[in-house]
């Protein structure tokens, strides 16, 4: 009977263990969990301040070239564009428009510019392309002609 008892007691003691193991495992992965999502956390702290760092320049679509208030931002009639973003797709249009001579049409030019943005490894909507272009085009820059289409301003 003793013996009975004896073996009983031992595996309600391992049973214990056995327990007592698996909580303090499922305690460290919890605490792993939780310093990943603090070092995410902190992660995504540096690249907001980064990004808050970055300069914008805004392009303005109205002819007057005024910022009234920020609903214009709103109402899509400005849109803030990276200027490190804007340097290099207008050296993208002007390297284009200086090897091609003229492009027929903005459409073709957005397609040239996207394969050669893909090349750059450049990520750009067409949305902020036809704004450049119509920046560029407002600087003096480059002119359509109904003759040649887009090119060069000499």
């Amino acid at each position: 009977m003793s013996f009975l008892n004896n073996r009983f007691l031992i595996t309600i003691i391992d049973f214990m263990l056995i327990i007592i193991f698996f909580i303090f495992i499922n305690n460290e992965k919890k605490e792993k969990e939780k310093e990943k999502k603090e070092k995410a956390f902190v992660k995504f702290n540096e690249i907001q301040e980064k990004l808050e760092k970055v300069e914008l320049d805004p392009i303005i679509l109205e002819q007057d070239n005024r910022l009234e208030d920020l609903s214009d931002i709103k109402k899509g009639k400005i849109l803030k564009v990276p200027l490190h973003l804007k340097d290099q797709i207008e050296k993208i249009v002007l390297k284009i428009l200086y090897e091609e001579k003229s492009v027929r049409s903005l459409k073709i030019l957005n397609e040239v510019i996207l394969e050669r943005a893909v090349k750059e490894k450049i990520t750009v909507s067409e949305k902020i392309i036809n704004m450049i272009i119509n920046q560029i085009n407002k600087d003096g820059k480059i002119q359509f002609t109904q003759r040649d289409g887009w090119k060069i301003r000499i």
